[in-house]
């Protein structure tokens, strides 16, 4: 009998190439509309030995921080609104509400029943 095993080290035919592998875009670029491609390209990897470029410190400060998906509990029932301020629904203090998106003023929510609205009174609001 003939194994058909390839040896430790050596390319498989059925060996996927980094080149294909699929970008993952945040929950938050996509409720914003805004899908963006976050995956570096294969040729673009940093060398071992090279040296981060001497402004770095400046890239990193002007970009805007990274937004991240949480859940929070507003402490009264609250309007989540639309595009156009119309109420579709509230949230309250019997349940946790999932945060797609921290505006700073306001938060992007997502219902359980997958409908995104505005919360515009995000005063007390406990981040869990």
């Amino acid at each position: 009998p003939t194994s058909s095993a390839t040896p430790v080290g050596e390319p498989s035919a059925y060996a996927s190439p980094v080149a294909e592998t699929t970008a993952i875009t945040p929950l938050d670029t996509v409720a914003a509309g805004a899908a963006v491609d976050i995956a570096p390209a294969a040729d673009s990897a940093p060398e071992a030995d090279s040296a981060p470029p001497a402004d770095s410190a400046t890239a990193e400060q002007s970009a805007p921080p990274a937004s991240q998906a949480f859940w929070a509990l507003a402490p009264v029932e609250r309007d989540v609104v639309d595009e156009h301020g119309t109420p579709i629904f509230t949230i309250g203090p019997t349940a946790w509400t999932l945060v797609i998106e921290d505006r700073g003023d306001s938060f992007v929510v997502r219902h359980e029943d997958g409908r995104i609205g505005y919360l515009n009174d995000v005063s007390g609001v406990t981040r869990g």
